[in-house]
């Protein structure tokens, strides 16, 4: 990951590290799979950013998600 990234590329990122269980999530939802797994990855992003050594920045950006659609999530900056 670089030293700034956003939600849609961490989720791209662990998508991609983790692909076995990210099927396994997507496919324990019947509706809107994909909205909630994204949703619950980054939530799991906000509350373990100390941990990963990240900090959410106060604006949000905008980006491209996993279908090509330019959506605001929250961008982030590697800490030391």
């Amino acid at each position: 990951m670089p030293n700034e990234f956003d939600s849609h590329e961490f989720i791209r990122h662990f998508s991609k590290k983790f692909e076995n269980d990210y099927v396994i999530f997507l496919n324990s939802y019947e509706d809107n799979s994909f909205r909630n797994v994204h949703l619950q990855i980054g939530k799991c992003l906000t509350t373990l950013a100390e941990d990963l050594k990240t900090q959410k920045k106060i604006k949000k950006v905008e980006s491209n998600n996993i279908f090509g659609n330019e959506i605001e999530n929250a961008g982030w900056t590697k800490v030391n």
